[in-house]
């Protein structure tokens, strides 16, 4: 029997839910005007999910609401409300990214399925099973997985899984990409992502071109595997796509399943959906890292908009001055379509037909598959001008828009033969456990883990004549109460019957309307009560105030330098200026695969217990068991302890460390995306993380109220916290070569100590400087040009009770030496009592970002 497989669809509005219906899918994702990571899709409201919800449940398609940002603590509160809400108006599931609210979300609302977003960057056994304790119950895996990796995971069995099969790439990996948010003050975590990686940058060689763009994702070439690995899900992006794309696209997929449940699933369905998927918007389709990082082919620099299906490469005959070509065509296409002609240099011109001539000459409407034809075009003005056309030369032509594929079929009213439509995800489900004795019913409803128990007295029972009390009159008499808001579950209602009674039906009907009657009752003002205590429970009181400044104790801040190596800077000596030092694990990575990570920490082990390293924000399954030997090695040398960027790395290192780590140091770092106290909390709880960086995209008012929050709630976590003060900023991690993908353009540079160590240039683009550096074939990681800087309010954060700060600079930055320099001396002035940046400030770096 075949498995089944969930079609999951994307939808920003509620006419691309009907097209994601009728194109086929079981489910579909969508948000609400806020706390989604697609704010600037039209979006739902309330009304929209819930007129939603009845649609998809008339048609059994399931509804799940993504609330998958992050939360800051002035808006816990309006977050919980909003997912009460929606869980009412029929959300069936949340697809979420912050740690803290899913621990507050799971706890507060209990029988709530939550599914951990893309967003919260998972691609390991570790992070999954971490997530499994937090009551996750599925987990859609980072886009950058391997299929051997994703065959590890689900193979684990720990929860459904997930995968992206369709759609928009981003060109970092999701959910530590700052990019948008460090340039444009724009967080994607928070739904606003500007989209850097789709602008044109300029190299060192003054190239223009669109070097961080992707091309899109199709996996239709690798569906079988992924069905056959295990996974449970195949997800169409497109929440910010229109109802053409959305049916065409849903339909290309629900064809493509039925076809491998029907064995049919073979090289020619597959070459066919792919020409069908081309037909709607797309920047040429790629299978991305399924096959393996090493070899994906992931960008596509010359152009960002829609590429369309190329339907003809052999141009025979081409007449500017009549507007006239002849050509042959390998698809079919009619003159309703819109087409763009391509030269050698990725230039387009846009163009719609005028009339079709077959080979026969005859004008026609539809131009057949593997035939040359004659078109007669006239050009789509784009810009102000009309290109020349005596001075282009096309060479290829694509098809970008399709009358056949824009064409939405209606959703059809379901078929009254079909199945009862799912169960409503509005209605609690309910577990009845009933005792009939003689004169009396004892009756527990269970209901979120509650019990509300009813006792009936002077129940008229009658001894039975023929057939005694059974199951099938209970269920249709008793239990034939009000199913707006509930149902009973499956193998849900228990049911005891003492000595031979029987009870007419119409009074079985009355006593189970009295009970659920006076239970509806109970229930709401029990729901009521818990809201209501939920909500006083988020509040939090003032009271504690802030140290005066005059009884600050400066000398005694803690500031922490992390740098990616050990160039340009004397390891050896960094301890005396500073409490502590980190080196990034990608340098750790490079010593341990040239056979000199043992010489290295023979080398530096008079400052061993001061030196951290910074773990990445991936970690990919396939990479654990190196992984594990470096930090093997780490904790052997007694390194000061590790930066953790990754949720699974924390389980990874307690379990080599023995379960304990008591001797070195965890920080949560940065790229955990720790913005609210109840993430502090979780880390700082469950992991006994000692120390909690806070991330780097909140703002000075944010950090305050985060403070504010903590100081009158929490706090003994406030001896936990860093700020990231100062320096450049690992603002994306890309799981490609960035000058592979771009070798066309780009002449490869190289950094490092030694001779080749790492590829290395710089992007710039208007208020934007990267410097990216390829640490091997499948990694790269960007840095900011410019400087985070939150050194005017250190003062402010130490009245607090905050002592322990970050400075991060990049070795290859252009003003590494300089930065370094003054920063150091900025620091020893601070320890003094001095706190003037005027130092650090004339170079108008960025004092501040705020978090949208």
């Amino acid at each position: 029997m075949n498995r089944f497989v969930e079609l999951l669809s994307g939808a920003g509005n509620f006419e691309a839910a009907k097209a994601a219906i009728a194109g086929g899918c079981d489910a579909i994702y969508l948000g609400l005007k806020n706390y989604g990571a697609r704010r600037m899709a039209d979006n739902f409201s309330m009304e929209d999910l819930e007129k939603t919800a009845k649609l998809a449940r008339q048609n059994r398609k399931k509804i799940y609401l993504t609330v998958n940002t992050v939360i800051k603590d002035c808006e816990v509160k309006d977050f919980i409300a909003s997912v009460a809400r929606a869980l009412d108006s029929g959300a069936d599931a949340l697809i979420m990214q912050d740690y803290g609210m899913i621990s507050l979300v799971s706890s507060a609302f209990r029988d709530v399925k939550i599914h951990a977003s893309t967003q919260m960057n998972i691609h390991n056994v570790p992070a999954v099973e971490r997530l499994k304790s937090i009551g996750v119950e599925r987990v859609i895996l980072s886009r950058e997985c391997e299929l051997s990796e994703i065959e590890a995971i689900c193979s684990k069995k720990i929860m459904d899984v997930e995968t992206f099969v369709y759609g928009a790439l981003c060109s970092a990996v999701s959910g530590v990409c700052y990019m948008s948010s460090f340039n444009n003050n724009r967080s994607g975590n928070r739904g606003v992502c500007t989209q850097m990686c789709r602008l044109k940058y300029r190299d060192r060689n003054d190239n223009e071109k669109y070097f961080l763009s992707t091309k899109d994702f199709c996996a239709l070439s690798h569906l079988k595997k992924l069905y056959d690995m295990g996974v449970s899900s195949f997800k169409i992006e497109g929440r910010n796509r229109s109802e053409a794309y959305i049916y065409n696209v849903t339909s290309v997929f629900r064809e493509a399943i039925d076809l491998i449940y029907a064995g049919k699933f073979d090289r020619d369905a597959v070459d066919r959906l792919t020409a069908k998927a081309s037909m709607t918007y797309n920047r040429k389709l790629t299978p991305a890292y399924l096959a393996s990082r090493k070899s994906a082919d992931i960008i596509f620099s010359e152009r960002n908009a829609n590429n369309g299906l190329l339907i003809s490469d052999k141009i025979i005959e081409f007449d500017p001055r009549v507007n006239s070509m002849k050509a042959a065509f390998k698809m079919k296409f009619n003159k309703s379509d819109l087409l763009e002609f391509e030269n050698d240099r990725y230039e387009r011109v846009s163009v719609k037909i005028d009339a079709i001539k077959n080979k026969s000459d005859k004008v026609v409407f539809d131009a057949p598959a593997h035939e040359t034809v004659s078109l007669a075009f006239k050009q789509i003005k784009k810009s102000d001008e009309l290109v020349d056309l005596t001075h282009f030369l096309p060479r290829k032509i694509y098809l970008t828009h399709s009358q056949e594929a824009s064409s939405v079929k209606s959703v059809k009213a379901p078929d009254s033969a079909l199945q009862a439509p799912l169960v409503d995800s509005s209605k609690r489900p309910i577990e009845v456990d009933v005792k009939f004795s003689e004169g009396k019913i004892v009756c527990d409803i269970y209901c979120r883990l509650e019990r509300f128990r009813y006792k009936l007295e002077d129940v008229q029972t009658y001894k039975a004549e023929k057939q005694p009390l059974g199951e099938e009159s209970v269920r249709k008499t008793f239990l034939a109460y009000n199913h707006d808001k509930f149902y009973l579950a499956e193998r849900g209602l228990d049911l005891s019957v003492k000595g031979d009674i029987f009870i007419p039906l119409s009074l079985l009907k009355k006593y189970g309307k009295t009970i659920f009657e006076k239970f509806e009752k109970d229930f709401s003002a029990f729901e009521a009560k818990t809201f209501d205590s939920l909500m006083a429970s988020l509040d939090v009181t003032r009271t504690a105030a802030p140290l005066p400044a005059e009884e600050l104790k400066p000398a005694a801040a803690e500031f922490r330098l992390m740098l990616f190596d050990g160039v340009n800077a004397d390891i050896n000596e960094l301890p005396g200026a500073y409490s502590e030092f980190s080196l990034h694990y990608y340098y750790i990575l490079w010593l341990f695969n040239n056979g000199r990570l043992e010489e290295f920490f023979e080398q530096h082990k008079s400052s061993a217990g001061c030196m951290m390293i910074e773990l990445p924000p991936v970690a990919f399954q396939s990479k654990i068991p190196v992984f594990t030997k470096i930090v093997e090695s780490c904790v052997k040398h007694k390194i000061g302890g590790f930066i953790v960027n990754n949720s699974g790395q924390l389980d990874l290192i307690k379990k080599i460390a023995g379960g304990g780590h008591s001797a070195f140091k965890i920080t949560a770092g940065a790229a955990l995306n720790i913005v609210n106290r109840f993430s502090a909390e979780y880390f700082s709880a469950l992991d006994a993380a000692d120390e909690i960086c806070l991330s780097y995209e909140l703002n000075d008012s944010d950090i305050v109220e985060f403070l504010e929050f903590v100081l009158n709630s929490k706090p003994d976590l406030m001896s936990k916290i860093r700020v990231r003060l100062y320096g450049n900023i690992n603002v994306a991690n890309f799981a490609y070569d960035f000058f592979r993908q771009n070798d066309k353009y780009i002449r490869t540079r190289y950094a490092g100590s030694e001779d080749r160590q790492y590829k290395f240039d710089k992007l710039s683009f208007k208020n934007a400087v990267h410097y990216m550096l390829a640490v091997d074939d499948e990694t790269t990681c960007a840095f900011s040009g410019g400087l985070l800087n939150m050194c005017p309010y250190i003062q402010k954060y130490m009245r607090y009770g905050i002592n322990k700060f970050d400075i991060s600079l990049f070795n290859y930055s252009d003003y590494f030496k300089k930065d370094l320099a003054e920063i150091t001396d900025y620091i020893k002035s601070v320890k003094t009592g001095f706190f003037s940046d005027k130092i650090i400030e004339e170079r108008g770096i960025v004092k501040d970002m705020t978090l949208l």
